[in-house]
């Protein structure tokens, strides 16, 4: 026997029997499950009648929502089910505090133009800028005098040779007395910065005496404003 679900149960009100369109299962409040097949006809004192009147597959006896409309999807309780709708935010697309738009307006403000080395050359364990090589600062500040939209970092750098304090402290001394030199050609001093890193970013080897020279050196780096 074929077994079928949610079938039109069709009454006639000339007799006491009944036909099934098709076979269905009920079970309603606890009822024991009738099974109906094809062209079976059963009287109705016999089992009871489940009315669907909006035939919305929720007996009338369960139905909260009795009129709803012929094909439209309705819950255990006979209502429709409403449709849900993506609606578009109102919102922005990102939403940034306070704190992340002042490190945005900064990077806006600032960009990093370039690095480039000075060529300048120290002698071992001292700051001073030898004589040969104090053309290339004042080539330098007339450069920063030409562009006033720079602003410039000084890192002094030093070969490996000697203890990780006496480096830093003489790489930071290297760049004052180059920044002292910019300023003596007319660099204003609020354009300038500096730093020293010791020996810890080297461009050559600390193998060979012109490999030490070439690490014992300036390096800028430039910055534009108001981009």
């Amino acid at each position: 026997m074929k077994l079928y679900r949610s079938c039109l149960v069709l009454i006639s009100t000339f007799s006491t029997l009944f036909a099934f369109e098709c076979a269905n299962v009920y079970n309603v409040n606890g009822c024991e499950e009738v099974f109906f097949d094809l062209g079976d006809e059963m009287s109705i004192s016999q089992y009871k009648v489940i009315y669907d009147s909006d035939q919305d597959r929720v007996s009338d006896k369960l139905d909260k929502c009795p009129d709803t409309p012929l094909r439209v999807d309705v819950d255990k309780c006979g209502c429709k089910i409403p449709k849900v709708q993506t609606a578009k935010s109102a919102l922005p697309k990102s939403i940034k505090t306070k704190k992340e738009d002042k490190v945005l307006e900064a990077v806006k403000e600032t960009l990093v133009v370039q690095v480039m080395t000075l060529k300048i050359n120290f002698a071992r364990n001292r700051a001073e800028v030898l004589k040969d090589y104090e053309s290339v600062v004042k080539e330098f500040a007339v450069f920063l005098k030409s562009n006033p939209e720079y602003k410039a970092e000084i890192v002094g750098h030093t070969d490996s040779r000697g203890d990780y304090t006496t480096n830093l402290e003489l790489s930071k001394s290297r760049s004052n007395v180059v920044m002292e030199m910019l300023i003596s050609f007319g660099v204003k001093a609020d354009r300038l910065s500096t730093d020293g890193v010791g020996s810890s970013t080297p461009v050559a080897t600390n193998s060979t005496i012109a490999g030490r020279a070439k690490n014992r050196r300036i390096e800028v780096t430039l910055t534009k404003e108001g981009l």
